[in-house]
């Protein structure tokens, strides 16, 4: 199975591989999901997941011989390889994020569920795609919000391509390696606009909104990065550059949102607000670390990434953006032209 991006870092010759995807699901009644459905779309997800891929269909995943290959062990449990380091907890980062939006669809709309699946997992495309059409066939959060599966995406070269359709066949076309613009092309700084609760903890205590740093936010980056790589086996990112803990951010506009999560296997509710508004990031001192910062906008940041936590977005001023629609090593332009000619070469 191919890769579509891989986020690397100059020559070091590190890299962690991940698809964007997106699954098209259309809505013939309407569907009233919670303010941020993350929380139920995941739930529902691993239900399905582990009745499609559960063999020995015990009640409790402890102690099964199999979680060494079973499909919903490596996506929800995530245990913990035994080589990662000591002051990683002892269970995993999850190979996967949601990104999905807050506004429920409207009847006879479509809406569109994203998911970045990285390292190992990108091959366990088709179970997941199966496990969420039954999940929305069976109803998000509650039976009356039903969703039909209607196509999945990937997204290439600065747009979606259809790859799968409901009974046809899954799988990811060849594609080559994406990278992000280079920061001469950006500028001095750049706005980040969270799209999710950022949820950081901090001496055992949530970070609230006025309490955010460019050192909280970038350490938090780098040991999302470094937990994903532990966790998908590969090398491990540079070394992070020092960041001034005093430093504030030189314009912020931030929030906390307020927000729970009700378990059912503990039966009872857990707490999952976190930070949501914009800041202006300085990038001086960040060369080296910009990929991480570039990519880091869909693999997330933070706890609770999986059921959608933590999404961010670089904005930039209409006269910076002008350099990413270049034709330039590593843009959609230069990728298309690769794509187009491994087709000529096709036999």
């Amino acid at each position: 199975m191919s890769i579509s991006h891989r986020l690397m870092n100059g020559g070091d010759g590190w890299y962690l591989p991940y698809v964007r995807l997106r699954l098209m699901f259309s809505a013939s009644v309407p569907v009233q999901l919670p303010r941020h459905p993350g929380s139920a779309w995941r739930g529902a997800l691993g239900h399905a997941l582990r009745e499609l891929t559960c063999i020995t269909q015990r009640p409790d995943c402890r102690g099964c011989g199999l979680m060494a290959c079973c499909v919903y062990q490596q996506l929800f449990e995530s245990i913990r390889p035994e080589t990662a380091g000591p002051s990683l907890p002892s269970h995993a980062a999850h190979p996967f994020v949601l990104e999905i939006l807050p506004e429920p669809p409207p009847a006879g709309s479509v809406a569109a569920v994203g998911v970045q699946l990285m390292g190992r997992a990108i091959r366990w495309l088709p179970e997941l795609t199966l496990a969420m059409e039954r999940a929305g066939r069976r109803g998000i959060g509650h039976p009356g919000n039903r969703l039909q599966l209607i196509g999945v995406q990937q997204w290439y070269c600065g747009e979606w391509r259809d790859i799968a359709r409901p009974g046809s066949r899954f799988g990811l076309e060849p594609l080559p390696g994406v990278g992000g613009p280079a920061l001469s092309a950006i500028g001095k700084e750049a706005r980040i606009r969270l799209l999710s609760p950022l949820r950081i903890v901090c001496k055992g205590q949530p970070l609230q909104s006025d309490e955010l740093t460019p050192w909280h936010f970038m350490t938090a980056l780098y040991r999302r990065i470094r937990m994903l790589c532990e966790a998908t086996g590969v090398a491990q990112p540079p070394r992070w550059p020092d960041i001034d803990p005093q430093a504030r951010f030189p314009d912020a506009s931030l929030h906390w949102v307020e927000l729970d999560r009700k378990s059912s296997r503990q039966r009872r509710k857990h707490p999952i607000g976190g930070i949501l508004g914009s800041f202006v990031l300085p990038l001086d001192g960040l060369e080296k670390t910009w990929p991480l910062l570039w990519h880091g906008q869909y693999l997330h940041l933070g706890k609770l990434t999986s059921m959608g936590h933590g999404a961010y977005r670089l904005v930039f001023e209409p006269e910076s953006a002008a350099p990413l629609n270049s034709v330039a090593p590593g843009s959609g332009g230069h990728c298309r032209k690769l794509a187009d000619a491994a087709q000529r070469t096709r036999p």
